[in-house]
């Protein structure tokens, strides 16, 4: 078994040293239980399992099966699962199997370091090849199963699609057969999403596998994943930073992003400190740089030019699309356009959000758009969103809410607490709408502004945050569509908010409407902090 002796990596976590794969298991040991309860059940029975665990790219598999596999190799409670088996840990790319016979001599090399005797075979295997390959591959079947005979090959192996693939339809109906002939076998493998080749009723490996969906990280698991990986390289006064009210916020504005991307997380910790953790715009753009090249490779693995061309229109769209503007924008005739569109929903690199009879299509992770983004030198965007989730979140501080009007204008040169004074600043604005309607608010707003010193004038964009998320929580009879078109007209001249407006004026008009297709005119993001505080008012 190869050493792994990193503390720290970022796209390759089977090269991390056991302690830390075991310290970096957040939120998915209910599952990695799972998985080892049902291999030890298929090496000391003849009930074989198979898993296929699902779950889109920088989820999380890789971390999953290198600690599967460390568990079987070290762990004290599963020495007899050890003697009674032999463990085939394929490569997380396996780029070399192009047959059936590529397929089993990758197994056979990753068994030579448990068995010195397989080298010579496989130099047997390559030389019969020259002269008789089917006699290559029958000597290679022989092979495994005279090593394996009277144990259980336990074979994790990632990316199954891709193997399939290398395999074809000839050599996936070659592997079945053995398999089913010869019932040693325990696999347990991943993939980014279903694929055909074991979700059609025609194929070899239909209805084999038990699936297992492996979901994204809660905002709970990011903040723990995070304050873990502090704590391992030293860095204790961020780990304390992450625990703390400001840290969870800061924390849950990236999740709102990231989407529970397990990578996403790795990525961001190298670049976090108690100091980027407040300012969160600059770890966040440092992110993203570093993810940039991992979605490129993901545009390049799509095998369909034309995918590839309705995804990087995609990229360049904030909002969802329906069928017909993809399919005329990029000169793709729409049924054409719809079926590869549906392939790439399947694949869970779009999502399709049916609004009558049209279908809306947008990536499914907008840090994928975002990426693409920043590589463009489009960053005014990114950096204006990321500054206002980290306000929306930290607002979620100012939930005591004055019910009667205050006169903030004594009190705001005096008040030195940011927080005192949004809170002020908050509860005037809310009597104003409430009492007086959305010109009257609009117009106090806009003169507040004015009056308060350029250091202070963030407190306005938190307030206004709060305002929203109030709004769309208690959907109030002042959320109707009377007056608010004058008072948008006057909210345009606050410098600088013409993305809190946008998100504003919607946000408005789903409370008033109940309507989700209203949320369709923002970016995933943006309803998502919509839909957000709109379903927390309905828990």
């Amino acid at each position: 078994m190869t050493a792994r002796i990193l503390q720290t990596s970022r796209y390759s976590p089977g090269n991390l040293a056991p302690e830390v794969l075991e310290r970096l298991l957040v939120g998915r040991s209910d599952l990695l239980d799972e998985i080892l309860r049902k291999t030890s059940k298929s090496i000391r029975s003849s009930s074989k399992q198979h898993i296929l665990i699902v779950g889109p790219r920088g989820a999380g598999k890789t971390h999953l099966i290198a600690l599967l596999n460390q568990r079987l190799a070290t762990d004290p409670s599963l020495a007899y699962e050890r003697e009674h088996s032999m463990v085939a840990y394929l490569n997380e790319e396996e780029w070399g199997v192009a047959s059936f016979l590529d397929f089993v001599l990758v197994i056979l090399r990753s068994l030579q370091d448990s068995d010195g005797e397989i080298a010579a075979r496989i130099s047997v295997i390559e030389n019969t090849f020259e002269h008789d390959p089917e006699r290559a591959r029958n000597i290679a079947e022989e092979t495994l199963r005279n090593k394996v005979a009277g144990k259980t090959l336990v074979l994790l192996c990632e990316n199954l699609h891709d193997l399939f693939e290398g395999l074809r339809h000839e050599g996936q109906a070659r592997w079945r057969a053995l398999v089913q002939e010869q019932r040693f076998w325990c696999i347990v493998a991943t993939a980014p999403a279903l694929f055909l080749a074991i979700s059609r009723q025609t194929e070899p490996f239909y209805g084999f596998f038990t699936i297992r969906n492996l979901e994204r990280l809660s905002l709970d698991d990011a903040i723990e994943l995070l304050r873990r990986k502090a704590e391992l390289e030293g860095r204790y006064d961020l780990a304390k930073a992450i625990d703390s009210p400001i840290g969870r916020a800061r924390v849950r504005a990236i999740h709102h992003i990231a989407g529970g991307n397990h990578r996403a997380y790795i990525v961001l910790s190298e670049f976090l400190t108690k100091e980027s953790l407040d300012d969160l715009v600059v770890p966040f753009m440092n992110m993203v740089d570093d993810l940039t090249p991992y979605y490129q490779e993901r545009m390049r693995n799509l095998t369909s030019p034309l995918q590839r061309k309705l995804v990087d229109y995609l990229c360049r769209q904030r909002k969802p699309s329906p069928v017909k503007d993809i399919a005329r924008a990029t000169l793709v005739q729409p049924q054409s356009a719809a079926k590869q569109l549906g392939e790439l929903a399947r694949l869970a690199i779009v999502q399709r959000t049916p609004r009558g009879r049209e279908s809306y299509y947008e990536l499914s992770e907008p840090l994928m758009r975002i990426c693409i983004e920043v590589k463009d030198n489009r960053t005014e965007y990114i950096r204006t969103f990321v500054d206002l989730l980290r306000y929306w979140f930290s607002s979620r501080e100012l939930e005591g809410i004055a019910s009667a009007r205050r006169d903030i204008a004594a009190r705001i040169d005096t008040d030195t607490d940011g927080i005192l004074s949004a809170d002020i600043l908050l509860a005037s604005l809310w009597n104003e709408l409430e009492c007086h309607g959305p010109v009257s608010f609009a117009t106090q707003t806009v003169a507040i502004h004015g009056e308060l010193p350029a250091t202070k004038n963030a407190l306005v964009l938190e307030a206004l945050l709060s305002l929203l998320r109030r709004i769309v929580r208690t959907r109030p009879s002042f959320s109707g569509s009377a007056g608010w078109d004058a008072a948008f007209e006057t909210l345009s001249s606050l410098p600088r908010m013409d993305l809190l407006l946008q998100l504003f004026r919607v946000g408005v008009r789903f409370a008033a409407t109940n309507d989700e297709g209203v949320l369709l005119e923002l970016p995933l993001e943006q309803r998502r902090l919509i839909k957000y505080e709109a379903g927390e008012s309905m828990q």
